[in-house]
């Protein structure tokens, strides 16, 4: 294995660009990438498994290829290393998210088994053998880019597609051809098949399950809250990351800041995570070992949240473990304490304020429910937030005020931006412990 060391600090180099030249903030990001090269030192963003990597450092690793796991949301790369000693190692390498590599250029098909290739990465802490890729040149030369630490990513060279010479038809004429194949056929097993649901029909339909309760989406509830709401959030929305504010307050781009003083509880769990994550410990990172990111955590990790509104409630589908939330202001309470299932999530209710919708959210408890890292949330907190949107709908703000009298003293105040994109959509996460559980060990 060669090793090739260096050092990069993107907010020093944003910042510096911002007080030379007044300089777009859109352009930093690019330039920014540029000045790191020649040398700005600092820390990098992470992602959502980073606590084992150094991050400030780089390393270039050679190998063959054994398996690549296309998955959402990190691709794995598994290849075959030769150290020093001469002995072959098994290295496991994570990549940027899936969508961020198919804009960039990715395939399934363009590393495959076999080939030689040479990967930079972000290497571990403990120097075992893995990292975070940052772009991989294959044997042929060409380059697979993708920072994932740079919003823009690192455009090396875009891997041509092979076409096959010949345009993919409309996937609409190829489906009514397709549906039209079998049409007859099914015509035929859903008249026999009729036969047997109006034998097995329920005395009652629609359902009632629970009699005392009205769902969210009961049309009856739908048509008594139509027009309560003052916004519509649906949509895909981006979460974004507020560099220089963040660290003014000595934190990250998706931490909530600033932090109030903790309880000394809290302060020696987060003492604990942070020195395990300095010495590279997997373990202190739960998302490693697929455990929900759950309210607040996921709301501001990498990734796109998908809103989907009805008159009566806010749905949520985060890409980060597929994290599903859903807030009701069809004027029920919270569920009964002595029943309620403690939850990553909570309990959300929310009423139309004026100018906003107010949610208040309760029943947290389960294992490592974090607000930053190493913050832990308990059965006693409550989140209260404020949603509206600005910018001609296009940007989501939330102002969230915390308290958890367990963890910390008074109350936690921020706000959150998401902006809105019309470009993307989320794809189902695919966790694969034994891989996660590997990557930084």
């Amino acid at each position: 294995m060669s090793a090739n060391f260096f050092v990069c600090n993107e907010f020093r180099a944003r910042l510096l660009l911002l007080i030379l030249g007044k300089v777009p903030m859109k352009l930093t990001y690019f330039l920014a990438a540029l000045l790191c090269a020649v040398g700005l030192s600092a820390p990098v963003q992470a992602h959502h498994s980073a606590a084992g990597y150094n991050q400030d450092a780089t390393a270039s690793v050679t190998g063959t290829v054994s398996r690549l796991v296309w998955r959402n949301p990190h691709v794995i790369i598994e290849m075959d290393v030769e150290n020093e000693a001469g002995d072959v190692e098994s290295w496991v390498l994570e990549s940027a998210g899936l969508q961020d590599l198919i804009a960039d250029g990715w395939t399934r098909d363009a590393v495959g088994p076999g080939e030689e290739i040479t990967v930079e990465v972000f290497p571990t802490v403990r120097g075992n053998p893995g990292g975070i890729i940052r772009w991989v040149t294959l044997a042929d030369g060409r380059v697979l880019p993708r920072d994932p630490q740079s919003p823009t990513g690192v455009q090396l060279a875009m891997v041509e597609a092979d076409a096959g010479g010949a345009a993919e038809s409309d996937p609409q004429n190829r489906l009514r051809a397709a549906a039209q194949s079998t049409l007859a056929d099914y015509r035929e097993n859903r008249e026999e098949f009729a036969i047997w649901e109006e034998g097995n029909r329920p005395e009652q339909l629609p359902v009632v399950e629970n009699p005392d309760h009205t769902g969210a989406l009961d049309p009856d509830n739908l048509a008594a809250h139509e027009g309560v709401a003052v916004f519509d959030f649906t949509g895909i929305w981006k979460h974004r990351g507020m560099f220089e504010y963040s660290e003014a307050y000595g934190g990250r781009p998706w931490d909530f800041l600033p932090m109030p003083e903790l309880t000394d509880k809290a302060q020696a769990i987060r003492d604990d995570i942070l020195a395990r994550r300095e010495a590279g410990d997997a373990s202190a990172d739960p998302a490693t070992f697929c455990y929900p990111h759950g309210l607040l955590r996921s709301m501001t990790r990498a990734g796109n949240m998908m809103l989907y509104q009805f008159n009566t409630a806010l749905f949520m589908n985060h890409r980060m473990n597929n994290d599903f939330r859903a807030i009701y202001w069809d004027g029920r309470d919270h569920v009964p304490a002595d029943v309620r299932i403690d939850s990553y999530n909570g309990d959300s209710i929310g009423y139309w304020a004026d100018d906003h919708l107010y949610v208040e959210t309760v029943g947290f408890g389960q294992p490592y429910t974090w607000v930053n890292a190493g913050v832990p949330m308990g059965q006693q907190a409550k989140v209260i937030e404020r949603w509206r949107l600005i910018n001609d709908g296009n940007t989501l703000e939330i102002e969230f005020r915390m308290t958890d009298p367990e963890h910390w003293v008074g109350e936690w105040v921020t706000t959150r931006l998401w902006d809105r994109t019309t470009n993307a959509d989320i794809l189902e996460a695919n966790c694969i412990y034994a891989l996660d559980g590997a990557l930084s060990e």
